[in-house]
């Protein structure tokens, strides 16, 4: 299988389980979701915590040594 059509079908399971979770966690019926734009959805469901993201590799090395 071509491995565009196998990432398509990837994101498209992915979705559904996203999907999946929020109805069984939270309650969420996916046709309120369909309406919604894709892209921004994921975007929203990949957002860190601040503290959980990647910084700058300067900055790190400073916190590490005890500087502001």
């Amino acid at each position: 299988m071509h491995k565009a059509i196998v990432d398509v079908k990837n994101e498209r399971e992915d979705m559904r389980l996203i999907e999946q979770h929020l109805l069984v966690q939270s309650g969420v019926i996916t046709s309120s979701l369909e309406d919604e734009d894709f892209f921004l959805f994921m975007e929203v469901m990949a957002a860190k915590e601040r503290d959980d993201r990647a910084v700058d590799p300067a900055d790190a090395f400073k916190a590490m040594r005890g500087g502001a």
